[in-house]
This record gives structure tokens, C-alpha cells and sequence, in this order.
């Protein structure tokens, strides 16, 4: 399973992308919520992890 983490965090998401790849998912790491919108119309993610802040 694909999962884009949108989070512009370093700390925070060097912490979750390194968890959810010891559980075996492949993780997309992008800093900023246009980014991740350009991306999802081009990339195949399963789930979206997405700070809202």
C-alpha cells in the first residue's frame, strides 16, 4: 500500500514516514497542501495523511 504523508514538519514526518515503512507500507512525503494536490491527480496513493494545520 501507497501512502502519501503531507506534513511540513521534518521532525514529524521523518518520525512517521520511518514507522509506516518498518509496517511495510511505501511512503510519499510531500511539505505543502498544493503539492499535494498537484500529486494525487498524477500518483496512485492509497490513504492520505494530511496535516491540516
Amino acid at each position: 500500500m501507497r501512502i502519501l504523508l503531507v506534513e511540513d514538519d521534518e521532525v514529524i514526518a521523518n518520525g512517521l514516514s520511518r514507522s509506516l515503512r518498518q509496517a511495510g507500507y511505501a511512503v510519499d512525503h510531500l511539505v505543502s497542501g498544493y503539492r499535494a494536490h498537484n500529486a494525487l491527480g498524477l500518483d496512485a496513493s492509497d490513504p492520505v495523511i494530511l496535516d491540516p494545520g
